[in-house]
């Protein structure tokens, strides 16, 4: 069995369609944050100024702004947002969820849901969803884990046909998924439970929706594999993939980064052995591998985030020896690297799932882990410097 984490630490990239004129400014700018050649530029200060902010877990946007979500070693889960002129506050500090004392507490997924924002807080205790129509007051929806103590937290959200569902994190019972369709405390219906008939299935990794279908990427910790389930009404749910693509590829594990681009549906893996991969279906049943082998390096362990992005389908993989790498396709099939290692900095290891990346008003941003300097903000300027290398004549 692969050691599987539930707290991942992530750092934030940020990229995309931006100006000239910001980096120019940044460039200008007393203490200026860092610029890659190729156009990457740091976008907030590690650790938004504490190394105990190891990473950023989720990324959304809330009415115009960007809020980023974090966990602190010393102070727990914390709240940042920034209009996106680089400036980040912090809305939210850990005295504000009532945690334990606990330092594992960490914020997970957000999503916006009928003009609130919502928030999962995973934990060793039942697990926390909270919402604000304004970013900075906060109610809480559920503060029990939805009646079971096993359920430490929501992992993914999502909205599918009109309701609002959500992912707990349960290693004991296995997975369960709730729906409301207003969000509102005690509005909740359970319509899947103990993973599904197997409680090794302890984790959505991301949620996906594809040809009237709703995709959930499941993260099993026994010997059966990672599932994909599906479901076209919310309800009735099945597994269209139950060994993470092993008939492929027995060392993959760790399915995650689903994304949607030109018909396809496309999911990442984790292998530890020959380097993550890629998979795409048209039907959601019979899946074809597009890259194997972490890009050519085995040290990309895991394809952990999948984006869509202006015309391109971009992969962040998980890197621990040379650092995090950001790979782009026109197709689908041919890939270009469009990033330095780790961003010049083999400490920048990772990501978060999907739920770590986020792409708004032509931009892309991608979260990523660095343990010892703390969690980092990238943005990617003129986007062009790098699309006519990958859109190949």
């Amino acid at each position: 069995m692969h050691e599987r984490y539930v707290l991942l630490w992530c750092v934030c990239i940020a990229g995309g369609l931006l100006f000239a004129g910001t980096a120019l400014a940044l460039a200008a700018a007393p203490g200026a944050l860092p610029i890659i050649p190729d156009g990457w530029v740091q976008a907030n200060e590690n650790g938004f100024g504490d190394p105990n902010n190891l990473g950023i877990q989720s990324l959304e946007v809330f009415k115009g702004q960007i809020y980023s979500a974090a966990q602190n070693m010393t102070d727990h889960a914390q709240l940042w947002r920034t209009t996106g002129d680089l400036t980040w506050t912090q809305v939210i500090s850990s005295g504000f969820w009532d945690i334990p004392t606990s330092t594992l507490a960490a914020p997970l997924d957000m999503i916006e849901f009928q003009g609130q924002l919502y928030l999962g807080l995973t934990d060793v205790g039942p697990g926390q969803v909270w919402r604000s129509s304004d970013g900075t007051t906060w109610t809480q929806v559920d503060g029990g884990g939805f009646g079971n103590p096993n359920n430490l937290g929501v992992s993914t959200f999502t909205v599918f046909d009109d309701s609002l569902f959500a992912a707990t994190v349960n290693t004991a019972d296995g997975i369960e998924i709730w729906r409301s369709s207003s969000g509102e405390p005690g509005e909740w219906s359970k319509v899947l439970a103990n993973g599904h008939g197997n409680a090794n299935n302890v984790i959505v990794n991301g949620f996906i929706e594809y040809r009237g279908y709703l995709y959930a990427m499941v993260e099993n910790w026994g010997v059966e594999g990672d599932e994909i389930w599906r479901t076209p009404d919310g309800e009735n749910w099945e597994a269209v993939v139950t060994d993470a693509f092993g008939a492929t590829d027995t060392d993959n594990y760790g399915l995650s980064g689903p994304a949607v681009f030109d018909g396809y549906l496309y999911v990442g893996t984790s292998n530890a052995i020959t380097g993550g991969q890629v998979y795409r279906t048209q039907d959601g049943l019979t899946w074809t591998k597009v890259v194997g082998d972490g890009f050519g390096d085995v040290n990309n362990g895991k394809v952990a985030s999948l984006i869509h992005f202006e015309g391109l389908l971009c992969a962040v993989t998980d890197n621990y020896t040379t650092g995090m790498e950001v790979w782009c396709s026109a197709n689908g099939l041919e890939w270009e690297q469009v990033n330095l290692d780790g961003f010049g900095d083999a400490n920048n290891t990772g990501t978060m799932w999907s739920i770590g990346s986020l792409v708004h008003d032509h931009g892309l941003y991608i979260g990523m882990v660095n343990k010892a300097e703390g969690g980092e903000i990238w943005m990617v300027e003129l986007y062009r410097d790098f699309i006519p290398f990958v859109r190949k004549p």
